[in-house]
Order: structure tokens, then C-alpha cells, then sequence
């Protein structure tokens, strides 16, 4: 393998370069950030080319001081970290991790066993970690855009901060995780409410152990005045900007303070806590998720009202604000412009007449009674009811499903309408025993995947899941829901699954019930999570970055259909002829639709194999006409 990394005089022109301009640049070796595609199935064989042959490398030809490390489930794991880092810090290599982001495997702790300088992202530390890193020396660098980014949820900062921990602030400055280039934006995302104090000392926290020692004469003291005007708040602002890497100590470590304290003082009088304008809060949503304006035209009424929105004319209704916070997950305090705000009420604001009250009753889910749309929130009220309560019924308006499987082209009304038929559904069919959190795993999603090789597989799996308390239901989809299935919490936090079979097919009955199982075993029952709503067919748009949940959900789904290891190697993913389909099914015991429907999508040909993908064969089982 031929080693891509940077030449030795491109580092030391770096560097030279960055001596003569404010920010200091070290270079860092990423072979440990994450396993090459032509790696995924040798992993070990990766290991042992960064141990014997990269890092050695790098430490002859000087071409960086840091390792840094993504000690991550999917990425790479504890045992193969306590390879890697050690000998990185034999070669030495200073050492960074990124841990704790999406799980928590254990990387804070190994991090501070092996004396790592700092820890990134902590998204997922426990209780126990942050204990830990308050007795350490480490510096944990947390980075609040990229959790705006990708919808996740934020570090604990505040609990970090409390117990002692050395915190630094960072942007993620990357095109796959959030574009953004002023920290300061943290305090704008409405997620975070800390100071100005906050936000910068962590700043000046991370040269310890991070960067080398650089110091520099600043301005005189006497120089530095009070601030009295937006003028002199933005010339504050950018002498600020230049100062980030002073050392406490220094002449500019003494301005950096005391502009800080001018600027924290001058904001508490004249600047609103950090918000962005709901126009430009929207507009960054719409950027980062790949949309455009016409994908707001469904929660905002129009193009004409979008473009007023968006240029500031027109203020937000409360029903767009929801809208925009359910579909788009932009924070209701951004939203609102008001800190700790929430949408209280949600069922307050419902224009009852926008549900698809004949659909619905043609379908049975109300009364066909005359003159619906008079009667609709007494209707709908009933529907309600059954589902839960107001309260359960609400909470599905603010689900944050991952834009990418959720259609921009559903209509929410309908939406809401199918949830909580799903939801009453689940109450009319609770299982005779209760959900114990833990069921679902790995192992449950391979013995209901076996089922499928039975005539009566469908069944036998709805029969299952009932032995381990959860509900599993079909609901037809309404017009214009674009949905293949759900996975939702009753009140008392029992999942439910639902199932619209809009494609009769065993294939895609199979990958999205235990898609949106693996969402309760990997996602709900970790982080309590109540709502996953999926369109599958958009896991074929190109292009588009998706949640990190749903594909994990996708790799727990395909893992337990056909192991992945087999499938790499098996002859008919290379010659995908109708006797290799049975041979192989035969083999794995799983219905060939689950082979035939593999292929079909790593192929994105679904013409192929059309006979084995058991078209007609699945809503018979449920009640349902074919």
C-alpha cells in the first residue's frame, strides 16, 4: 500500500508559516480516524499497517507530533486502541482521541490510562467519565457544531465545567460534520446558554498540553478603554479573535481577560443572548440537510411566504414555528428568540381540518359520519384518546426523525393522523406479558430473521415479538405519508412497531421491521428517544449525509438478515442467478426474498430476480387486502 501523507517539506512550510501568522499549526497523523473501504473486512491487516509501517514512517520522516485516534463503536474498537496508541506514544506521538460521541465503549477511560492530551466530542460520557477526566490532566474538547449538525445531543459542558474538568471549545471545521468556522456560534444554537466567560476561557484552557508555548507582545493596557458602542463592541470582538491563543500570564493573557470581561459586561446591557434570526437559523437547517426553499412550502403555506420568512418580513405563527422544529429539528429557544422556551400545548394550534378525515374513515380509523370536517376535533379527539392522551399525542409533533428518511414531501397532518393510529393500535393490542429495556438485540434480530424461512413467517414474528412485549401492527399509510414503518413508545415507554406494507413485498417486510426494531435496541432504550419515522426507499438518495441512528439501524438490519462477513464472500453477490438465490438462502435457512432483495438494492436494479421477492405474500398475513 502505497502511504498517502503529507510531505515532509509541506509540514515544515506549515509550520514555518504558522510562526509568522496568530494561529499555530501542528500536523497530526488520521490514519487511526477511521477504517479505508478496502480495509473494512481486514481490519487486523489495517492495524498492523498502521502499527508497523505508518507510524514508524511518520516518526522517521517528521512528518507530524499527534496521533489522533476515533475510539468509536463502528469505528475502532478498545482493544484495537490499546494497540495502536501505545505504539504511537513509542514512536513519540502525543496523543488525541475522539471518544464517547455516539456510545460510550470506554474510550475516556483508556484515553487517561494512556495519558492523551486531549478527548473530543465526550457527547456520551457517563457520570463516571466526567469524574474521571475532573481528576486528569486531559483536556476534554467538546464541539457543539458538530451536534447542531448532525441533530445529536450536545456534551454535557455545563456538568463538565461544575466537576473541574479543563474544558476546550472547538468548531469541527469539516465539510462531512458541520461547516462552521466561529466557535462563538455555540452560543447561538440556543443549546448552550453559557457566558461569554464560558465560551472563551475554555478557549485559552486548550493550549495546555495542546499547543507548543508561543508568546507575543499585545497591546498596552492603558490602550484598552471601556465599551460604550457597537463600534467599539465590534472592534472588542475582533481583537478578541486574535488573542485566542494567549497564555494567562502574558500581556496579551492580561488583555484577553479584561476585553472578555468588558465584552461579557457590555452584552449583559445591550446584546440579546445569542440567538440567530429564526430566518437564518432556518436557512443554515435547509443548507446543511441538502433542501431547498420549495421543501419549507409544506410548514410554512407558500413560496411567497417562504421567501418573507427567510428575508425577515414576515414573523413565524406558532404552527409554522412547530412545523420547522418537527421537521427540521431547529430548537424551539431559536425559534421562539426566547431562552428556555418550549411549545407547551402542542395540540392547542392544530387546524383539525387538515387531517384526512375521509381517508380516514374510509379506512375505519373514525366514524363516517355526515358532515366531517364539523365534527373533526371531536373525531380526531377520539383518536387521540385511544392513542394515549393529549400528552403522548403531542410528543409525536416534535419527533427529530433524520431529514433523510423522512420525506420533505410528506404532508404532516397525515403524518400525525398514521402515528397515532399506530400508537392506538399498540394500546388496543398490548402483549400479555410487559417490555423488559434490553430485549432487542443483535442476537433477537437473527432468531426473528430465521422465522422468515417459514411459510408463516409474518405471523410467527408479530406471534415473537408479542413473547417479548412488544406490540407489532399494520396500518395502511394515509395519502401523501410516503412511509414504510415506525418505531414509537406508548405512554408507559413500551415500543411499538408499525408497518404500512405499502410495498407488498417479503423482502421489504423483513429489513424494515427489524430496521425499526434495531432503532428501539440501539437507539430508544439507550437514550429514550420516541419516535423513529422511515421512508426506506431514500436510502438510495445519493448524495445526501445520513444520520448516523439510521445507519446503524441499516447495519443491524442487514447484519442479522444475511451476516456480512458471508455476504462479502458468497458467490451469488458476485452471480446473482436464481439457483445461486435458493442455494443460498437454503443455506442461510432465510426466505430467498431476503437474498433477491440484497441484491436488488446493492445493485439498484429492481427488475432483478422480481420472482423471489414474494410480491402479494405479506398483507394476507395481516388482515389486510393484497
Amino acid at each position: 500500500m502505497v502511504l498517502r501523507l503529507l510531505p515532509s517539506s509541506e509540514c515544515s512550510r506549515l509550520s514555518t508559516s504558522s510562526a509568522r501568522s496568530t494561529p499555530s499549526i501542528s500536523c497530526l497523523l488520521l490514519g487511526a480516524h477511521e477504517v479505508p473501504l478496502e480495509y473494512r473486512e481486514k481490519r487486523q491487516q489495517y492495524v498492523d499497517l498502521l502499527i508497523e509501517e505508518m507510524i514508524p514512517e511518520v516518526e522517521r520522516s517528521g512528518l507530524a507530533e499527534w496521533c489522533d485516534f476515533f475510539c468509536e463503536e463502528g469505528v475502532f474498537s478498545i482493544d484495537e486502541s490499546r494497540s495502536i496508541l501505545p505504539a504511537a506514544r513509542e514512536h513519540g506521538m502525543k496523543l488525541r482521541i475522539h471518544a464517547d460521541e455516539f456510545a460510550d465503549p470506554g474510550g475516556t477511560k483508556l484515553a487517561i490510562a494512556l495519558g492523551a492530551r486531549s478527548a473530543d466530542h465526550l457527547i456520551r460520557v457517563s457520570p463516571e467519565g466526567i469524574r474521571a477526566l475532573a481528576r486528569s490532566d486531559m483536556v476534554e474538547t467538546l464541539l457543539p457544531p458538530a451536534s447542531f449538525y448532525l441533530k445529536q445531543y450536545y456534551a454535557p459542558a455545563r456538568t463538565l465545567i461544575d466537576a473541574g474538568a479543563v474544558v476546550a471549545l472547538a468548531t469541527d471545521l469539516n465539510p462531512g460534520g458541520g461547516y462552521i468556522h466561529m466557535i462563538a456560534f455555540w452560543r447561538i444554537t440556543g443549546e448552550n446558554q453559557l457566558s461569554v466567560s464560558d465560551c472563551l476561557h475554555p478557549i485559552r484552557g486548550y493550549p495546555r498540553g495542546i499547543r507548543s508555548d508561543r508568546r507575543g507582545r499585545g497591546l498596552s493596557m492603558g490602550k484598552i478603554k471601556a465599551i460604550r458602542s457597537e463600534a467599539d463592541y465590534n472592534t472588542a470582538l475582533a481583537r478578541i479573535d486574535t488573542l485566542m491563543d494567549a497564555e494567562a500570564g502574558t500581556l496579551e493573557g492580561e488583555e484577553l481577560d479584561v476585553l472578555t470581561d468588558l465584552v461579557e459586561h457590555y452584552e449583559a446591557k445591550h446584546v440579546p443572548m445569542g440567538f440567530p434570526s429564526p430566518g437564518a437559523a432556518v436557512e443554515f437547517r435547509l443548507q446543511q440537510a441538502g433542501l431547498s426553499q420549495r421543501d419549507l412550502v409544506p410548514f410554512i403555506g407558500s413560496r411567497a411566504k417562504v421567501s418573507e420568512v427567510l428575508s425577515g418580513k414576515r414573523q413565524l405563527t406558532m404552527s409554522m414555528a412547530r412545523a420547522l422544529h418537527e421537521h427540521l429539528g431547529i430548537p424551539a429557544e431559536v425559534l421562539l428568540q426566547q431562552a428556555g422556551a418550549t411549545f407547551s400545548e402542542p395540540l392547542e394550534d392544530l387546524d383539525w381540518n387538515r387531517f384526512p378525515l375521509k381517508a380516514m374513515a374510509k379506512l375505519g380509523w373514525i366514524p363516517a359520519v355526515p358532515n366531517l370536517a364539523s365534527r373533526a376535533k371531536e373525531l380526531m379527539g377520539d383518536l387521540i384518546r385511544r392513542a394515549g392522551g393529549p400528552e403522548v399525542a403531542g410528543s409525536m409533533l416534535y419527533r427529530k426523525s433524520n431529514p433523510a428518511r423522512a420525506n420533505v414531501k410528506t404532508e404532516p397532518y397525515a403524518l400525525k393522523a398514521w402515528c397515532w393510529k399506530v400508537l392506538a393500535e399498540g394500546n388496543a393490542n398490548r402483549p400479555s406479558v410487559s417490555y423488559e429495556r434490553g430485549t432487542v438485540t443483535l442476537e433477537l434480530l437473527r432468531q426473528l430473521a430465521r422465522l422468515s424461512w417459514l411459510e408463516e413467517g409474518p405471523v410467527l414474528a408479530k406471534e415473537f415479538l408479542a413473547k417479548h412485549g412488544i406490540p407489532l401492527v399494520s396500518v395502511s399509510h394515509l395519502p401523501k405519508t410516503y412511509l414504510d414503518g415506525a418505531a414509537l413508545k406508548l405512554a408507559d415507554g413500551t415500543p411499538v412497531i408499525g408497518l404500512t406494507l405499502r410495498y407488498d413485498r417479503l423482502d421489504n417486510f423483513w429489513f424494515c421491521l427489524l430496521h425499526e426494531l434495531a432503532h428501539v435496541g440501539r437507539h430508544m432504550d439507550i437514550d429514550g428517544e420516541g419516535a423513529f419515522v422511515d421512508d426506506l426507499t431514500l436510502r438510495d438518495v445519493e448524495g445526501v449525509r445520513e444520520d448516523p441512528k439510521e445507519l446503524q439501524a441499516d447495519e443491524w438490519a442487514e447484519e442479522a438478515l444475511i451476516p456480512r462477513a458471508i455476504w462479502e464472500t458468497s458467490v451469488v453477490r458476485q452471480q446473482p442467478t436464481p439457483m445461486s438465490v435458493i442455494s443460498f438462502a437454503n443455506a442461510l435457512q432465510v426466505h430467498p426474498a431476503i437474498v433477491a432483495g440484497r441484491i436488488r438494492h446493492e445493485q439498484k436494479n429492481y427488475r432483478l430476480l422480481s420472482q423471489f421477492v414474494g410480491t402479494g405474500q405479506v398483507r394476507p398475513h395481516f388482515g389486510m387486502v393484497a
